[in-house]
């Protein structure tokens, strides 16, 4: 996950943070789960890529991501979805 997105937060500014969870889902398959939150974006609040890597010899492979994101109040949604914050 940490390649796929850069684990940057604004330090001066707002409480951005990024937290990273990881579900194992066989011996293997796993799930992991990032999400930026509080961002500094005037609509978007936060951000949600959950990515499933599936073990292949001594390997992970990246089976599929998926992405999401929630609106500030008064600017759409307050759970993660994919409509368009305004």
């Amino acid at each position: 996950m940490k390649e796929y997105y850069p684990l940057d937060v604004n330090q001066n500014e707002g409480k951005e943070e990024i937290t990273i969870t990881t579900k194992n889902i066989s011996s293997n398959r796993v799930e992991v789960t990032l999400i930026h939150d509080n961002l500094l974006d005037d609509s978007m609040r936060g951000k949600k890529f959950v990515m499933v890597l599936n073990k292949k010899g001594r390997k992970w492979m990246v089976s599929s991501i998926k992405k999401n994101w929630r609106c500030w109040i008064n600017r759409g949604h307050e759970n993660w979805g994919i409509e368009n914050c305004k």
